[in-house]
């Protein structure tokens, strides 16, 4: 019998499903930041042959960290994997170097829009922020507590994807809701 004492029973209320979405990174995007990248590499040897020293060290963290940008943007243009992904499970964050590698629905508290300059970022607030930094190596735990610090959260989605991050914002929030 259903609610009312009538038959047939009242149809059980099945949980949400959505189909998968599975963004990859934005060619272009990718192509801009190898080449924007090299530009800054190529420039240090300028900073590098001026003889101070503060220059010098300059030059040797632009080597270093827009070095690291040109090889990122090349593997990512050269080995097409998925940016994100969103699946019945959770999201799939490898959108950056410090993307944060899977996140259950239950671990997420919220979601939102956050920008550094010309920069926009989907940012994820998770429930247990040091749940989901402890997984991370080392390394990628100190730069995503550096995240915290800039956007609030460690996990922030570049806007590097086919997808406007408004649309993906959108998506994951009826996750959040149908959860």
């Amino acid at each position: 019998m259903n609610n009312n004492g009538t038959w047939p029973p009242a149809p059980r209320k099945e949980p949400a499903t959505y189909p998968d979405i599975v963004l990859y990174p934005s060619r272009w995007k990718m192509a801009l930041l190898a080449l924007g990248g090299l530009l800054f590499v190529l420039c240090a040897p300028l900073l590098w042959n001026t003889g101070d020293i503060f220059l010098r060290v300059v030059a040797v963290v632009d080597v270093l960290f827009f070095g690291y940008c040109v090889l990122f943007a090349l593997v990512r243009l050269l080995s097409p994997r998925p940016s994100l992904v969103l699946d019945q499970r959770g999201i799939t964050d490898s959108a950056s170097a410090t993307g944060a590698g899977f996140i259950a629905w239950e671990e997420i508290a919220a979601v939102g829009m956050s920008s550094m300059g010309a920069n926009r970022f989907l940012v994820i607030i998770p429930h247990d922020t040091q749940a989901i930094l402890a997984r991370q190596p080392p390394f990628k735990r100190k730069i995503m507590a550096a995240n915290m610090g800039l956007v609030g959260s460690p996990v922030a989605i570049p806007g590097h994807t086919t997808m406007p991050l408004e649309e993906i914002m959108r998506h994951i929030q009826s996750r959040l809701v149908g959860a």
